[in-house]
């Protein structure tokens, strides 16, 4: 029994110091780590640095909240992951989601700031994106009926 304890430690151990796998995350645990969860269509894809893709600012017009400070316009920082320290996400303009939001992003970084006009801006996950679904009505269904997102404050 020690021994099979001694390999379950090495190989988690193994598995944090030379990379790190991303999980799908079930919609309960999604929910029960996430700041925000809202569904939107993504309006604006802000590229931070010119000649990459990533990382960039999307910008939500909001039309349903299920946890946290949901407004009209939410803002998500996509971070560069090269692999293997994790996984990113690609958002389109046009395209409607059901995102799960973190607020560990450091307001200050970079021009984000500016980017943003002064609002908040919520990530996608620490290391994995937590999750980010299209297909937004079953997604709606199992989260059940929400409510209607707050106005956006007025301008800083």
């Amino acid at each position: 029994m020690k021994l099979a304890s001694l390999l379950l430690i090495a190989i988690c151990a193994s598995s944090e110091l030379f990379g790190f796998q991303c999980f799908p995350a079930s919609q309960s645990q999604a929910f029960s780590h996430a700041f925000a969860v809202f569904r939107g269509t993504v309006v604006r894809v802000q590229i931070m640095h010119p000649g990459r893709s990533e990382p960039a600012l999307v910008t939500f017009k909001v039309d349903r909240g299920w946890k946290g400070p949901v407004t009209k316009t939410m803002r998500v920082f996509v971070p560069v992951r090269p692999r293997p320290e994790g996984d990113t996400y690609h958002f389109h303009e046009g395209i409607r989601y059901v995102v799960y939001a973190s607020n560990n992003v450091r307001q200050d970084f970079e021009n984000l700031r500016d980017l943003s006009g002064g609002r908040p801006v919520y990530g996608i996950g620490d290391k994995c994106v937590w999750r980010v679904r299209t297909d937004v009505m079953q997604e709606s269904k199992r989260l059940g009926k929400g409510q209607r997102p707050k106005q956006d404050p007025p301008s800083p």
